[in-house]
């Protein structure tokens, strides 16, 4: 099993969203197992309800691999979630049957009541068990947290809220310094505060470094401030108790001149020096706060960090911990050297990185067109009787599209046939009375008006506008037209067929040298994001057009459309295979075109 460094960067942005749920149900805290399995790169995961001697399961998140561990590994976790129970602390212990594995179990404790017990299987490599039991701590007192307010219904305490937030931001800082800050701040806001001192204790409590401060310091007094500071957490670390200034509350606290000292040098009413204890009841760090005006609920605040003392003492000792991985320091020349070496290094790379060929591609705005349209117009002025199909319609070959209204063209024939009548009988006449010119006349009248006939006659059996190729109709001019008059030659409907498609990709005229017939495409479509089509170029029309105020070249790809997604009109981008060239002019190729049409 390969074990991955613990990464705190995703602490809070997962137990944010997490922690927004309602954790009464089942999925939500199966989710929160499986946040903290992958947070601690666990192998299994049960939550217990804090029943004894024999806790019941809340949910479980067990691997096959952890199975495979141990037959009985279910039983094993609730004999260490039993004990953490009763102990009230974090146990930890060795899988029976692999003893790589490590069982933790927390039952922590918020506002002094027992909440539920989580227990975790893991293999820790070279990392200190202090990372892990620190970061489970805090999830199970976070968990238990607000599980108690979505089980309550109650908006919960904001103090103890942003406790909880203040040690997750802790946990996610890179070093002891930013993470020290980052708490001194959130506690300095919780506590009401005017001045909050994190110190840790490495190895010696007399030896208690200060790490962070919520405020600076005025830059005259710093020294003998921060001496002063120094001296009061070495004392309650040492000592191992609660020192301050006047007086304080706490059973076993001690008014100290050394914060006496302190209130004096912060001009602070009250001065209070909390030292914090691991599980060995070893000195992990110590929290000094000053005030110059004591708030009313301070008893509330302080108990606050009472409740929380365990979590607090396990982040002070990430932050030690943070802080012994500091390398060590080299001296001045060593780090010329180093400097200098990189600096070469990093310039000769960057040479030979500049003339590595690599892939260069045209890109260039795209846009899907039919491969053929064809169009069904109007043959004569007329008024539209009704309409069969709108735009988007499947339409066969010679499909009745749309329907002319004939009514005034067959009363225009019947007034011809009355006119036509009219004439023949008086060719008849004048031929009677031996008038040839004018019966000559009424002939050639009758024969003009019997062609006017024979048109309106034609018309009315085109009265049907039929589709002239199958495929789909594209633009309709009729919709919701009906009783609109047309004209001669005007367009009804586009028609084209969509089996297959022509892509028109617009190339700048600076590119196109670098593209020719057969080139590799990749098409991406704004309607369709994260999919991509392969195609190749079939042909580069020869001149330019001005789209846009610029001058392009129309390169042409087909595409299959079997799903029927692409339609006309959509629109992309390009991205044409132009072969391959060094870095560097990939880098600068439109910088040094930009200054060569400057100089043009």
């Amino acid at each position: 099993m390969t074990i991955a460094p613990l990464d705190p960067d995703t602490l809070p942005k997962a137990l944010e969203h997490q922690f927004a749920r309602n954790f009464s149900s089942a999925e939500a805290l199966h989710d929160f197992l499986k946040i903290t399995v992958a947070l601690v790169n666990g192998s299994a995961a049960i939550l217990f309800h804090n029943n004894t001697p024999e806790p019941t399961v809340m949910n479980s998140l067990i691997s096959r691999q952890a199975q495979q561990w141990s037959a009985d590994i279910v039983s094993e976790m609730q004999q260490a979630a039993c004990a953490a129970i009763e102990s009230g602390k974090t146990v930890t212990s060795r899988l029976a049957n692999y003893e790589s594995a490590v069982i933790i179990a927390v039952g922590p404790q918020v506002d002094g009541r027992q909440g539920s017990c989580l227990v975790v299987v893991l293999i820790p490599g070279n990392l200190p068990m202090q990372v892990f039991t620190t970061t489970l701590q805090l999830l199970a007192a976070s968990l238990n947290l607000w599980q108690e307010r979505s089980e309550s219904g109650a908006v919960g305490s904001s103090a103890q809220e942003l406790l909880s937030t203040a040690l997750i931001e802790t946990l996610a800082q890179k070093n002891s310094i930013a993470g020290a800050s980052t708490l001194a701040l959130q506690l300095n806001d919780i506590l009401r505060a005017d001045q909050v001192v994190l110190a840790v204790c490495q190895q010696n409590p007399e030896n208690a470094r200060i790490i962070g401060r919520s405020s600076p310091v005025v830059a005259h007094r710093k020294a003998t401030v921060m001496q002063i500071l120094q001296q009061a957490a070495s004392e309650s670390a040492t000592l191992g108790v609660t020192t301050g200034w006047p007086e304080i509350s706490e059973e076993n606290g001690l008014c100290s001149p050394i914060a006496r000292s302190a209130a004096a040098a912060l001009n602070a009413q009250l001065f209070y020096s909390r030292p914090f204890f691991a599980q060995d009841n070893s000195v992990t760090g110590v929290l000094l706060v000053a005030w110059q005006d004591i708030p009313a609920d301070i008893d509330y605040r302080l108990g606050l960090l009472e409740a929380h003392q365990r979590l607090i003492a396990g982040v002070l000792s990430w932050l030690s911990h943070l802080r012994k991985r500091k390398s060590r320091a080299h001296p001045p020349w060593y780090r010329r050297r180093t400097r200098l070496g990189l600096l070469l290094g990093s310039i000769l790379g960057l040479v030979v990185l500049a003339w590595v060929p690599v892939p260069f591609a045209v890109k260039a705005p795209c846009m899907i067109a039919p491969q053929t349209v064809r169009f069904a117009v109007a043959g004569f002025d007329a008024i539209v009787a009704e309409v069969f199909t709108a735009a988007g319609d499947q339409v066969r070959a010679q499909q009745h599209l749309a329907q002319l209204d004939g009514r005034l063209i067959q009363l225009e024939v019947g007034s011809l046939q009355a006119q036509i009548q009219q004439q023949r009988k008086l060719q008849d006449v004048r031929l009677a009375s031996k008038q040839a010119a004018a019966a000559q006349l009424a002939r050639l009248e009758r024969q003009r008006l019997e062609e006017q006939q024979t048109l309106l006659k034609e018309r009315l059996a085109n009265l049907e506008i039929r589709a002239p190729i199958a495929g789909t109709v594209i633009h309709s001019e009729l919709e919701g037209k009906i009783g609109a008059p047309v004209r001669r030659g005007q367009v009804l409907f586009e028609i084209a067929p969509l089996e297959q498609v022509s892509v028109e990709i617009q190339v700048r005229q600076e590119d196109i040298a670098y593209i020719e017939p057969g080139a590799s495409t990749t098409l991406n479509l704004v309607a369709f994001p994260g999919r991509t089509w392969q195609s190749s170029i079939t042909r580069i029309d020869p001149r330019a057009v001005i789209k846009q105020g610029r001058n392009i070249f129309e390169a042409h790809v087909n595409l299959a459309n079997s799903e029927a997604l692409l339609r006309p009109g959509m629109q992309g981008d390009a991205s044409v295979v132009a072969g391959k060239r060094p870095l560097w002019w990939v880098l600068l190729r439109e910088p040094i075109n930009f200054l060569l049409r400057l100089q043009i």
